[in-house]
């Protein structure tokens, strides 16, 4: 075949096209997959924020009895959760079950060897699965919760709960992103922080992410975290806040008569 007959030789052009077409318009359905599952968790989480400050508006100056802790008191004096906070972080994790990952997947965030990125570990599979051990296990970890002393704040309720009004909850929660390609992209590779025991994100970050990855240190199992930066993982790291008025009772319970002595 000689030159000009290569040249008008057409065979394998639509082949090339295809190609040439396919890869973009694949890694952007890939990014609105990995974007939609963001953009789906952070709505659970707001939930989560939601009922966090619904539990505690109700909890925090709740009869002593049912706790077996003093009004206000959300922590340990030696540290830890109280049973009121403890009863605050329940209704937090409830929603947040709904977005934790598969049993398999926790398995590979925290194990030596990560599992092969697919849209199927993104997806997930049965609803049931979610409530696996494994999963269970993995919202202690990757998802705290603070108490601003006014929405939006920075500054955090510590020890005692000491505020009159109205009640801040936020909450924040470490999404694996798994989708294949997109993954780095959409989302934030993570680092391990082992001066100061806290992750970091790899890229120039923002205020806002600062405070969230601070503030993930007060996860129950923050000692953890170190694992879910191995191998260079991504995640997303979402957070949202709720603020509702304390129902706080201007009376002492009948389980205080001791301390309250006489009083109604």
């Amino acid at each position: 075949m000689n030159a000009r007959a290569r040249c008008r030789d057409s065979r394998g052009v639509v082949m090339l096209e295809f190609v040439i077409a396919f890869v973009p318009v694949f890694a952007l359905f890939l990014g609105t997959v990995q974007l939609a599952l963001v953009g789906a968790a952070q709505l659970v989480v707001q939930h989560a924020a939601i009922c966090g400050a619904r539990s505690a508006s109700v909890v925090i100056d709740d009869d002593p009895r049912f706790y077996g802790a003093p009004r206000n008191q959300l922590w340990h004096a030696a540290g830890g959760d109280g049973p009121r906070l403890a009863a605050i972080r329940r209704a937090v994790h409830a929603p947040l079950i709904a977005i934790a990952p598969d049993a398999h997947v926790v398995r590979a965030l925290l194990g030596a060897r990560p599992k092969r990125a697919s849209v199927a570990r993104a997806l997930g599979t049965s609803g049931s699965a979610r409530f696996d051990r494994q999963s269970a296990h993995y919202l202690p970890i990757a998802a705290a919760l603070v108490f601003p002393i006014a929405p939006g704040a920075d500054e955090t309720v510590r020890g005692s709960f000491d505020l009159e009004n109205q009640v801040s909850v936020r909450v924040t929660y470490l999404l694996p992103c798994v989708v294949p390609i997109v993954a780095r992209w959409a989302c934030d590779p993570l680092t391990w922080d082992a001066r100061a025991q806290r992750l970091r994100a790899s890229w120039k970050t923002s205020p806002v992410l600062e405070r969230a990855l601070t503030e993930l240190t007060s996860a129950p199992d923050a000692s953890r975290q170190a694992a879910l930066a191995e191998h260079g993982r991504a995640f997303a790291v979402l957070h949202a806040e709720a603020t509702l008025p304390l129902q706080r009772a201007p009376y002492c319970y009948a389980s205080e008569a001791e301390r309250c002595g006489d009083e109604p």
